[in-house]
């Protein structure tokens, strides 16, 4: 193993659920796709993911840097959740057909 793997898997872990959540919002956009991917992208990619991780907090089972760089990279990261959030925001489904229309358009 190298040293990037443990990167390499957290990446993927990242990676693999929100192409598997583009493709399911694709494919079939229901209510249960939407909220699945807003759930993924608002609570856990951008809450969870950007915010809280880089908090000393006891109950997370590692330390977070505490330094301007990783600040900067969280950020970064919830910057990147912003345009999928936004998507999500404007794209919701109404009615029982699951098409997704404009939010202004209700």
């Amino acid at each position: 193993m190298t040293s990037s793997s443990p990167l390499l898997m957290v990446m993927l872990g990242l990676v693999v659920p929100s192409i598997l959540l583009a493709a399911w919002w694709l494919v079939s956009p229901n209510r249960t796709a939407w909220w699945a991917a807003l759930i993924w992208v608002g609570l856990l990619n951008l809450v969870v993911g950007a915010t809280l991780t880089v908090l000393p907090l006891s109950f997370l089972p590692f330390e977070p840097e505490q330094s301007l760089s990783h600040y900067t990279t969280h950020l970064i990261y919830a910057g990147a959740q912003l345009p999928a959030l936004y998507l999500l925001m404007t794209r919701r489904p109404v009615g029982g057909d699951g098409i997704p229309t404009r939010a202004s358009d209700q």
